[in-house]
């Protein structure tokens, strides 16, 4: 009898939370495509496709543009991870080579919401990208 209690704890709970609610037919709605992404630091605009990433953005700390090139590996249809393989940017050259893990949470009609962690770092991170149609060149007008 305790043995079932336990597993119905658990299953609830596992039922209950963000992840397990999100359908991989969500996920895969924001594998591929436009997206506009900003927060303190940078302003970027995202093209993906399979296993390359491309990000032209602007740096605020510095008011510089700078573009990332970055490879995908889908861990599974919510889970992905990027490795940065070329930037512009002073900041992100210091992460080359170096693989963020990241987690679908949400999928919304505007986009989809993430958490993100450096691997072998202390840093995680919740954001959000914005799913568009087509890039709209914002960098260039900061």
């Amino acid at each position: 009898m305790q043995n079932t209690a336990i597993y119905i704890f658990t299953a609830t709970i596992l039922a209950c939370s963000p992840s397990s609610k999100l359908l991989d037919s969500d996920c895969r709605q924001v594998q591929n495509g436009f997206f506009l992404f900003e927060n303190e630091r940078v302003k970027h605009e995202v093209y993906r496709k399979d296993s390359i990433q491309i990000e032209k953005g602007f740096d605020k700390t510095n008011s510089s543009l700078f573009e990332n090139i970055i490879q995908v590996n889908w861990v599974n249809d919510c889970m992905y991870e990027l490795t940065v393989l070329e930037s512009t940017s002073p900041y992100f050259k210091a992460y080359i080579g170096m693989t963020y893990s990241v987690e679908i949470l949400d999928v919304t009609e505007a986009g989809y919401i993430y958490h993100c962690d450096l691997v072998g770092e202390e840093y995680d991170y919740d954001g959000l990208y914005y799913k568009v149609d087509t890039l709209p060149s914002f960098i260039e007008s900061k």
